[in-house]
């Protein structure tokens, strides 16, 4: 191992370090807060709206065998 491998070692380490901190900071915001319940709220109404578009599949599906097989009989 020469001396620069180890040296960019430190640098890369330190670099992340100051990063780290960074965002760590950013993501305590009330900026980043209000970001994180906005998209807790996004999650919430996709999540009612699949179940309300798969319940109406369902009660679709259930008339069309409802109707096939009233046309068997």
């Amino acid at each position: 191992m020469d001396c620069c491998s180890k040296s960019n070692f430190w640098i890369g380490l330190g670099l992340g370090a100051v990063l780290g901190a960074v965002c760590c900071h950013v993501s305590r915001t009330q900026q980043a807060k209000e970001l994180k319940n906005k998209l807790c709220d996004a999650m919430h109404k996709m999540g009612d709206k699949t179940t309300e578009m798969w319940n109406n599949a369902k009660d679709k599906v259930a008339e069309k065998v409802q109707e096939v097989n009233s046309l068997k009989n």
